[in-house]
């Protein structure tokens, strides 16, 4: 894909070194694809991603309830430091 260090309008590192970018920004690549592809070039990959955050919220949010019923069968207090260490050990 496009990343890498930009000097004076093109890629200085990564793939596209020597190359400018393809769209100037963001707007502009939206408009791009949409005008070569229509609507359905915008969705492509939908799916994909879609299943991707699911699985990963599905065992994000397990593994943080898990750790939050072991601290607290642990003794640990219900509170922010409770829900803090849930959350980065999930």
């Amino acid at each position: 894909g496009e990343a890498g260090l930009m000097v004076d309008g093109v890629y200085a590192t990564g793939l596209q070194a020597g190359r400018a970018p393809r769209h100037a920004h963001t707007l502009r690549a939206f408009v791009d694809i949409f005008q070569q592809q229509g609507l359905g070039g915008l969705w492509r990959g939908v799916s994909a991603n879609v299943a991707r955050a699911s699985l990963l919220s599905g065992a994000q949010l397990t593994t943080y309830d898990q750790c939050k019923q072991a601290a607290v069968r642990a003794g640990w207090l219900d509170g922010p430091q409770l829900h803090l260490a849930s959350s980065c050990l999930s």
